[in-house]
Parts: C-alpha cells; structure tokens; sequence
C-alpha cells in the first residue's frame, strides 16, 4: 500500500488498522521494496506488527508536514507500528542530500535517536539558500543532536560509505515506484 502527498495521522491509523496489504498490487509493491534491516532509520518498536516505510527528502513541506503525523501514530500504537525513515533527496532541493548524509553520520556517530532527532531539527529550518548557509545549518543540527566530536563528524560527511547509504535509498524508492515525498509504503507482517 502506498501513499504520497500530506497524510493526516488519522488516515495513516486508519490504513494500518484495515490490515488490506495483502491485495496483488500491494504484494508486488512490497517485493520491490527492500526488506527493513538493521541499517535502516526506525523509529519505535523494531519488530511492529506495522511498518511505515517512508520515502522522505527533508526539505520537502509535504514531508514536513507528515513528519509529526507519523510519529503521532507510532508513539500512541503501543509498539504495534514502526517507522522507517529512508532518503529520497529530490534534484528541486539541492541542499537536502547533504542533510540526509548528515542524518546518516548522526546516526553512526550518535545513534539511531539522535538521527531522528537531527531529523526534526532539519525540519523546522528554513531551507538553506546556499552552501555557506547549510555547512553552518549541518553543523548546528549536528550539536543539537549530540555530536560533540565535529573532527569525527567531518571525517563522517566525506566518506563515500555513508553517501552511498543514501544513495541506496534513493535508488530503492526509485525501483519501487515512488515518485514524490512523502512516499509511504506501509507493511504489515502477515
């Protein structure tokens, strides 16, 4: 099952709680979209009943407006449904694959909490209109969420391991069908 646009938190608990995923289309959707793995941004109970896989560039207003929805719907199902936040940087945003390779370096550097977090933060920025302005929104966004070491930090955005994580989603939203953000595709274990 999949969704793109705004999604009120409402329509996300609603659609999870019909449990229709197993309709041909939805199961041909489902096997294109890779399976969620340790590597993976979650946000909740890592073996929900419920997966949000969402397909998200962090400058997108429509995905900043899902943003608290779908948390909303995670923190209130009691474990029963988790998020899994994975890069779709679109070309109109250029400053939102470095934000997304910062994400990611938060996560290796500070864990999978603080990434949401750095997340959040991205969010509420304005987006950047310039490469000195994003270096200094990258390295804000970086302290708030607890990255102390800003050598290691630096060290982190220049490697190519992490700029390929997020080209690997991308490449999976893509193979997937998802064309704009917010790209949900929610799972249900069966």
């Amino acid at each position: 099952f999949t969704v793109a646009g705004g999604v009120s938190a409402e329509t996300v608990t609603s659609m999870s709680a019909k449990k229709s995923f197993n309709q041909a289309g939805a199961t041909k959707l489902v096997q294109l979209v890779p399976a969620v793995t340790d590597t993976d941004l979650i946000y909740g109970n890592k073996n929900a009943e419920t997966m949000i896989i969402e397909y998200s560039d962090i400058d997108c207003p429509f995905c900043k407006q899902v943003h608290p929805n779908i948390k909303q719907v995670v923190d209130q199902s009691n474990g029963t449904v988790a998020w899994v936040y994975r890069h779709l940087p679109l070309d109109m945003h250029p400053f939102a694959k470095p934000k997304a390779i910062a994400v990611e370096c938060i996560k290796t550097l500070a864990g999978n909490d603080s990434a949401f977090t750095s997340i959040g933060l991205f969010m509420a920025q304005s987006e950047a209109s310039n490469s000195k302005s994003i270096d200094s929104d990258i390295a804000e966004v970086a302290k708030q969420s607890g990255i102390t070491d800003t050598a290691k930090f630096e060290s982190c955005l220049a490697t190519t391991t992490i700029a390929d994580k997020v080209t690997t989603d991308t490449d999976s939203g893509n193979t997937a069908g998802i064309t704009g953000t917010p790209g949900l595709v929610i799972v249900q274990k069966i």
